[in-house]
């Protein structure tokens, strides 16, 4: 919930399931479901947060 509303690129991606229409349960979901990869990519490659390659920008 806190990244959510605290962070520019979670708020950019919440905003973009918003437009889509998505209730807010499944936005919660989404934005649980994005961090768990991109701390696993963290883990798994041992390389530290890259913006760029989490949000596809």
């Amino acid at each position: 919930m806190v990244v959510k509303n605290h962070n520019p690129q979670f708020a950019n991606f919440v905003k973009k399931l918003e437009k889509r229409g998505k209730c807010a349960k499944v936005i919660i979901v989404a934005v649980m479901r994005k961090l768990m990869h991109i701390f696993f990519g963290i883990l798994k490659n041992g390389a530290p947060f890259d913006e760029n390659l989490a949000f596809g920008c």
